[in-house]
């Protein structure tokens, strides 16, 4: 799946102001390609993440999803998009209290009707994966922030999504499991061709053949240095 982002542009009041957030941002991310976002606290980096999720509608430009415009759908239209071909990782973990690490990817499987002993191996496999085969069945309230992050990384990857985008991934994590999260991150978009794009403050994890760039002032510009950072 490819992401193509058009023109975008969106601002906020800000008293008698209008506050520019995206300034008629371009992007492109190819199948099994990774980009990776990087920008101050406030330059706009999780409301682009929005906008290319269909989570957020931009006041001006169009979002286009494996060639076709996805921008100003219904909400049912969005909301089925995403479930079928995308994946999230929200920078709040964003799980359900009352739901065991388990149950909450089962929950997306179950979502699309397709919950069933293939699926539930699945969910399994992936808590494993990320480190919580011992925190199978506990609930949120049980975790560790960096666990909660994980289960949500998990999560996002449990319908094998098309494009993949993540905010702020290894944020909660420690520097050895964060690296080892990102190349499972990685590893997914050039094993399964999915469309990857990464925005954070820091991501000196990440390999030199991605793709990287800077959001400032509302616009998107090729990194000027060789370690995303503060």
């Amino acid at each position: 799946m490819t992401l193509q982002l058009r023109n975008i542009s969106l601002a906020y009041p800000d008293g008698a102001d209008t506050r520019t957030i995206l300034d008629h941002v371009d992007l492109d991310i190819v199948a099994g390609e990774a980009v990776a976002v990087a920008g101050q606290s406030g330059s706009g980096k999780s409301t682009l993440l929005a906008i290319a999720g269909l989570l957020l509608s931009p006041d001006d430009g169009t979002v286009v999803i494996a060639g076709k415009p996805a921008t100003g759908l219904s909400t049912k239209a969005s909301t089925s998009i995403r479930r079928n071909h995308i994946g999230i990782i929200y920078q709040a973990s964003n799980l359900f209290p009352a739901l065991t690490c388990r149950e909450q990817l089962e929950l997306v499987a179950h979502l699309d009707g397709r919950l069933d002993h293939t699926m539930r191996k699945r969910a399994t496999q992936l808590l494993c994966q990320v480190g919580l085969e011992q925190r199978i069945d506990a609930r949120p309230a049980q975790l560790s922030g960096g666990e909660r992050q994980r289960v949500g990384i998990a999560r996002a990857l449990m319908n094998q999504p098309e494009l993949l985008l993540a905010d702020e991934p290894t944020a909660s994590l420690d520097p050895e499991r964060g690296a080892a999260l990102m190349t499972m991150l990685l590893g997914q978009a050039s094993a399964h061709a999915t469309a990857l794009l990464i925005v954070s403050h820091t991501l000196e994890q990440l390999p030199s053949n991605v793709r990287r760039l800077d959001l400032d002032n509302g616009r998107l510009s090729p990194s000027t240095s060789v370690l995303i950072g503060r």
